[in-house]
């Protein structure tokens, strides 16, 4: 991956051809805001890094549009109904917009040989740029689409909504002490949002120890904050930036989870208790069970609240191409 300068370098070189020199620039100000305001030590104490840490990122990032990133709904699924290889005036005929990201690749796949109109509904990644300190790349979801539950491990994540609407659901766990244990055998978590509202201009961000597990849901339809009414969803756009990058070798790999309540687990034999044959672990969790319903009576602004169990799972239905 490029480091350093030729991060930046790689930003611009991404999209800047054809966007003009705003759109370049407003790209390589958060590549180069992570280069300045991320230090190595965050690889040794991720406790470094906190909302203050990252306010110059998320300064960058709240500045960045849509247009600066050239994707524009509802995106490549859209032309589908657009021969293969069609020109401008077939795009305009089809009243949809054109579908470039990279100038130099997407569009020019589109104008030729027609890739991305040929391409199923699904979700899409474009990289930009990534060190081993950072990593930086849009999703691209089409209406009904999601990304699982999953983790960001001693890390945080910077997201911003380019445009539409993503309905987000994340969770921590309750023992961060038991992370590696977790991630390969599952554990109980706590809800921080569930099916919280995030529309084009939003930023949300996610610590090591703060909502670090999320997963995405591009509704099929969305309300109007105008109307009221609901009318069909556009699919959405997110902008990521991701510190540090993932990297298994040291300890930051992803893993993908199923939610399963407590009870379920304990039936299944997949608890810490049954798993090892440890009975203060079944006793913690039917203590666990008992809070459940506790907390279960209890509502945040987000939804209803209560515990759950995360298991280790392989997303069945879950595809991202790279576009680059």
């Amino acid at each position: 991956p490029p480091t350093g300068r030729a991060a930046a370098a790689a930003a611009a070189g991404w999209h800047g051809a054809g966007r003009g020199p705003r759109a370049a620039m407003n790209v390589q100000r958060v590549v180069r805001a992570c280069e300045r305001h991320v230090p190595e030590s965050v690889l040794r104490d991720p406790s470094l890094l906190t909302a203050e840490l990252v306010a110059p990122i998320r300064k960058e990032l709240e500045l960045l549009t849509k247009s600066d990133v050239n994707v524009l709904e509802p995106w490549h699924w859209a032309t589908a109904a657009a021969p293969r290889g069609a020109g401008q005036a077939s795009r305009e005929a089809a009243d949809v917009p054109e579908a470039t990201v990279n100038p130099d690749k997407a569009a020019a796949r589109l104008a030729g040989q027609g890739q991305l109109a040929g391409k199923p509904q699904g979700t899409y990644y474009l990289h930009i740029a990534e060190t081993k300190l950072f990593s930086i790349g849009v999703f691209i979801l089409p209406p009904g689409a999601n990304i699982p539950m999953h983790d960001h491990p001693n890390m945080c994540v910077l997201s911003k909504v380019l445009y539409g609407q993503v309905d987000v659901s994340s969770f921590d766990w309750q023992d961060y002490s038991q992370l590696q244990f977790n991630k390969l055998r599952g554990g109980v978590a706590t809800p921080v949002e569930n099916g919280a509202v995030y529309r084009e201009g939003d930023v949300k961000l996610l610590f090591p120890r703060s909502g670090n597990m999320h997963e995405f849901y591009s509704p099929r339809s969305v309300r109007n904050p105008l109307t009221g009414e609901q009318e069909p969803g556009v699919g959405c756009a997110i902008f990521d930036v991701i510190l540090p990058a993932y990297d298994e070798a040291h300890g930051r790999s992803c893993t993908y989870f199923s939610k399963l309540s407590p009870e379920l687990v304990l039936s299944a034999g997949l608890d810490r208790g049954l798993a090892f044959g440890d009975e203060a672990g079944k006793q913690e969790l039917d203590d666990l069970n008992d809070e459940e319903e506790k907390v279960a009576n209890r509502t945040t602004e987000a939804g209803a609240s209560s515990l759950v169990s995360l298991i280790p799972t392989v997303p069945q239905s879950f595809i991202v191409e790279n576009l680059n």
